[in-house]
């Protein structure tokens, strides 16, 4: 199954934003305007990234999170945060997220961090390429 790319998003604009960016990626992508838009065309054995920001309405990012761990955990969360709060981003890669991203974020920024998430090997970072 071929990794792809789902920005998860209540905004049009962010969500139509998110997408000019990722179509430079050889991935293909979605667009969803919520979590519960997003889970139903989740295929068994799904891989590749979710790109969520950090405060997603009901259900919310960290069931999101904690969702896809269980059920398609081949899927990488990066969660677009509103600030650098410490905590808050600890809060998220705990529960299961592989990046925090805080603003200002350049297209690309979320590009490497998107191409590191699809990559075979997990454990490189950024940059390391």
């Amino acid at each position: 199954m071929p990794a792809t790319i789902s920005i998860v998003h209540p905004s049009d604009d962010e969500r139509r934003m998110l997408a000019e960016c990722m179509a430079r990626e050889a991935a293909p992508f979605a667009a969803y305007a919520s979590a519960d838009a997003l889970f139903p065309t989740l295929a068994p054995g799904a891989c590749g990234c979710v790109i969520a920001p950090s405060d997603l309405p009901a259900p919310g990012t960290l069931s999101l999170i904690r969702t896809l761990r269980a059920r398609h955990p081949a899927l990488r969360v990066v969660v677009l945060g509103r600030d650098a709060d410490l905590a808050t981003a600890v809060t998220f890669v705990r529960a299961g997220a592989v990046d925090y991203l805080v603003p200002p974020l350049s297209a690309r920024r979320l590009q490497s961090v998107v191409r590191w998430t699809l990559a075979p090997s997990p454990n490189a970072r950024p940059g390391d390429r």
